[in-house]
């Protein structure tokens, strides 16, 4: 087992690699944050009031971050699957080109 920081002594690189959405969602918070950031890829953004939310990939699921401008903190990560995405993100996503092949 290799811990990766010592804020984090659950956080193992092996099985922190490739979690699933259901390990994620039970990870404490500061391991969730660590995950995003080390396996996470940033795919899309978008602002609402005084939130920064960012989307990421990990893995098969999609993590939206949620950071509080004003409070310079993270407020909550969810997880999320395709189907939730398409619906949150529709605006800023364009796949009109996998349509016109």
């Amino acid at each position: 087992m290799t811990v990766l920081h010592d804020f984090c002594s659950g956080c193992i690189s092996n099985d922190t690699a490739m979690i699933t959405r259901d390990k994620f969602d039970v990870l404490p918070a500061v391991e969730k944050v660590h995950t995003v950031f080390e396996f996470g890829e940033e795919i899309d953004r978008r602002v609402n009031g005084d939130l920064r939310i960012k989307l990421y990939l990990v893995n098969d699921f999609y993590v939206e971050l949620f950071y509080n401008a004003t409070r310079l903190q993270i407020g909550r990560m969810i997880s999320l699957s395709l189907e939730e995405v398409a619906e949150l993100y529709n605006d800023h996503i364009d796949i009109s080109d996998v349509f016109s092949a």
